[in-house]
């Protein structure tokens, strides 16, 4: 299921270090970075991470100089006994600073919960609802807001969500 360049890490190996770039100028805001450090080795999380959680759980994270790839698409993807439950897109399949998480996800689901969180807090800014049909080859979204109006779609190749 992984390849060998998978660098694969305990959750209690990990640190997230938050950091504040304060600037001179009055007039603007200061940037916040999150990144990611081993514990172990004190450095930046460079590659395809597998962070186990527990016995039963783990995720898939791609890394850049510590912090996860928002350049290209990317999506995190939570297990349970190998079992996808929940995923996260992020990278270009963003809005702006905000992301998709799907925490409750099966194949088989005809209709979605979804949340649009902030790339700083983790906090959920949305909630959405998304209808899903799954075909031979892809899997439609339908997207909604909480009070039914119609947002846009998309579509995925099954493989990215372990639909075979």
């Amino acid at each position: 299921m992984f390849s060998q360049d998978t660098i694969t890490l305990y959750a209690s190996d990990i640190q997230s270090v938050q950091y504040i770039n304060e600037l001179k100028k009055t007039r603007s805001k200061p940037t916040f970075f999150k990144y990611t450090i081993d514990k172990n080795t004190n450095e930046l999380l460079n590659g395809f991470y597998k962070i186990i959680t527990d016995k039963n759980n783990y995720c898939l994270i791609h890394y850049k100089n510590g912090i996860e790839e928002k350049d290209l698409p990317s999506i995190v993807k939570y297990y349970k006994n190998d079992t996808l439950v929940g995923f996260d897109l992020k990278g270009r399949l963003t809005e702006g600073n905000l992301y998709t998480s799907v925490p409750k996800y099966s194949c088989k689901s005809k209709i979605i919960k979804v949340f649009k969180k902030d790339y700083e807090t983790d906090k959920i800014l949305e909630e959405r609802k998304v209808y899903q049909k799954v075909s031979r080859r892809y899997i439609y979204w339908k997207i909604y807001s909480t009070d039914g109006k119609y947002l846009g779609k998309s579509r995925y190749n099954k493989h990215y969500f372990g639909c075979e």
